[in-house]
């Protein structure tokens, strides 16, 4: 089931990129409908395996990564159907296939297989804390990836079919702005969820103290559009950033743990 919803959504990336070069208007309809075709298998895997296992499918770092990437594309259709601007997924959704295939591709058999939850991940404030995480992370990506369309704008001002500079800056400060909150929440619950089960609300640890980064830095985006007033590249930066500290958040600091042998009680 997921192996077809990543092939339903490698489809509509490349007729999202189809769409890019010759701007038909049937492009961008298919394109649309195999994105929500994936979205829809990948839910319904995410919901399959969870039924299998006895649990949510959240308590994983394979399981996470599907459901960022299952995030990234849902965030982005939303911003499609408010925009109406299928040119957004010829960026967008190239980054929906890359977690995917990090998640199917980047596993070992093995740690694919859905276990019994551990004691110390049976908590609500788990099941919070990850689909907030996830939400706003897939936010994120949406966010980057129109950043980079902004930034192939700015260099191409007289390029056919890209929308104006002035749209895309728009819809990547509402697609932060949408996603922030749920930053936040994953902070707070994740806090709470460590009070439950290692005694303490924050431990200073690698994924903690990156996590808080990446909550700061899209703070600051928001801070600096609303009061300051910035606008264009600055923006564009700042929301690449953003999602830069959201991979090692949820990539890099698994591997720098690893790499020099740290202690985390973030690493199941």
């Amino acid at each position: 089931m997921l192996n077809i919803g990543f092939d339903a959504l490698l489809a509509a990336t490349l007729l999202y990129l189809a769409y890019l070069a010759w701007q038909r208007l049937w492009l961008g309809q298919v394109a649309a409908a195999a994105a929500g075709l994936a979205l829809l298998v990948l839910a319904a895997g995410l919901v399959l395996r969870g039924v299998a296992a006895g649990r949510w499918p959240l308590t994983s770092h394979f399981e996470f990564a599907l459901l960022f990437g299952w995030a990234t594309l849902a965030a982005y259709l939303l911003l499609e159907r408010a925009t109406r601007q299928p040119v957004f997924g010829a960026f967008v959704t190239p980054l929906a296939v890359g977690m995917l295939s990090y998640a199917l591709l980047g596993f070992p058999s093995a740690e694919r297989v859905a276990r019994p939850v551990s004691p110390v991940l049976r908590s609500v404030w788990l099941e919070i804390h990850v689909l907030s995480a996830a939400l706003g992370y897939g936010a994120g990506a949406v966010a980057a990836g129109m950043s980079v369309l902004f930034l192939v704008r700015e260099r191409r001002p007289q390029a056919e079919g890209l929308p104006a500079a002035e749209i895309i800056e728009a819809a990547t400060r509402q697609t932060v702005a949408a996603g922030f909150p749920f930053l936040s929440l994953a902070l707070l619950a994740g806090a709470i969820w460590a009070q439950t089960a290692w005694g303490h609300y924050w431990g200073w640890e690698p994924k903690e103290c990156w996590a808080l980064v990446t909550w700061l830095v899209y703070l600051v985006f928001l801070h600096g559009s609303a009061l300051r007033g910035w606008r264009g590249r600055r923006l564009a930066w700042l929301a690449l950033l953003g999602f830069a500290c959201t991979l090692m958040t949820f990539v890099g600091v698994d591997w720098l743990v690893e790499a020099a042998r740290l202690e985390s009680l973030h690493v199941f």
